[in-house]
């Protein structure tokens, strides 16, 4: 049964009983940082360095919770090993940003937030997104109509609003 569940929500599982766990808190950057979850890892790189026990990589990805991982290879091995999951497509996507393919990663992102409406980091991607390019500025509208509770403390949610309102002069 426990294969139904895909592996980030069987580490968060882990993590809730066994919170100062290294391996686990390690196992959970990683995954989030793959998926393009960058700020959702902040409390488990949090955890590394409170413990004393942290890489320098982990002490560089817990300086900076913007820059893309480019992980391709993981991302298609886990998209392969549960294909409803839609975390492989965000990390999809944030690649697609990085590397100014805006509209490749709209699609992506759109799909994300259909399939995972819960999911902040997609709905600020996705306003991300949608504020690089002219032609969607009218989906910046229905896009902040659509946002979920607790989108105000999104560093990148805010990134897009500032991105659509110079937009929209």
């Amino acid at each position: 049964r426990d294969r139904e569940i895909p592996l980030h929500q069987l580490d968060r599982r882990a993590h809730a009983l066994r919170p100062d766990d290294l391996d686990v808190n390690r196992r959970l950057v990683f995954l989030l940082t793959v998926a393009g979850r960058r700020w959702e890892s902040k409390p488990f790189l949090q955890t590394l360095v409170r413990l004393q026990d942290q890489t320098v990589e982990e002490l560089i990805l817990a300086s900076d919770l913007w820059p893309v991982y480019e992980m391709p290879r993981e991302l298609e091995r886990f998209e392969a090993a549960a294909p409803g999951d839609p975390l492989p497509k965000l990390g999809l996507a944030r690649l697609a940003l990085h590397r100014n393919e805006f509209a490749h990663a709209v699609q992506l992102l759109r799909q994300v937030v259909r399939d995972a409406p819960q999911l902040l980091e997609a709905h600020a991607w996705l306003g991300f997104a949608l504020a690089q390019s002219p032609q969607t500025v009218a989906s910046l509208y229905e896009w902040e109509q659509s946002l979920p509770r607790g989108a105000d403390e999104h560093p990148v949610v805010w990134v897009a609003r500032a991105l659509g309102a110079e937009l929209t002069g």
